[in-house]
């Protein structure tokens, strides 16, 4: 089975199709749960852009290509980030944490992880009001028998590695 592409490897990509002035503003970054696999195989990458009548761009990369990039008013989960300013967008260059460290981090965080069979995980990436760096948040799915159960999140500093928060389950897929 072929790896998944972490988010830094498709940020690479989505650079390529925004001008340099939005280059180095990004709003956050958005991976999907996959069905296949635990991590996702696409990514959706939000930028500032001057240019557009809502401030912000999306442009989805999957298999190592831009697959859609549209204008508009755009969500990153629960985290509601309008109205969109050049002033809440992170520079993508400062980022240390990949997703995949990211991922590393949470699940060794704590021990119950070694317990329970993960399935999926969304991934999330935002400047959080109160966090003094841009975050990770990991939201993590395990199966139970055969169904899938979220089991709460993580939140990672996205520079430091820093585990900012966490808010786990694991009663609900362990026997």
């Amino acid at each position: 089975m072929a790896k998944t592409p972490t988010a830094f490897e498709a940020l690479k990509v989505a650079e390529k199709q925004v001008s340099a002035e939005s280059k180095q503003h990004l709003y956050g970054i958005i991976g999907e749960r996959s069905p296949t696999t635990l991590t996702p195989v696409s990514w959706q990458f939000i930028y500032w852009n001057p240019h557009s009548w809502s401030r912000s761009e999306q442009i989805t990369v999957a298999g190592g290509q831009v697959t859609q990039i549209k204008d508009g008013l755009f969500s990153l989960g629960n985290l509601h980030l309008l109205p969109y300013k050049k002033e809440n967008t992170i520079n993508p260059s400062k980022l240390k944490i990949d997703s995949n460290s990211a991922l590393e981090i949470a699940t060794k965080s704590n021990e119950s992880f070694s317990r329970v069979k993960l399935s999926t995980v969304i991934f999330r990436l935002a400047s959080l009001k109160g966090y003094e760096e841009a975050c990770w948040i990991l939201d993590f799915f395990a199966d139970k028998n055969g169904f899938e159960r979220s089991i709460g999140y993580v939140m990672i500093g996205a520079i430091t590695g820093k585990v900012y928060k966490m808010k786990l389950n694991f009663s609900k897929v362990l026997h």
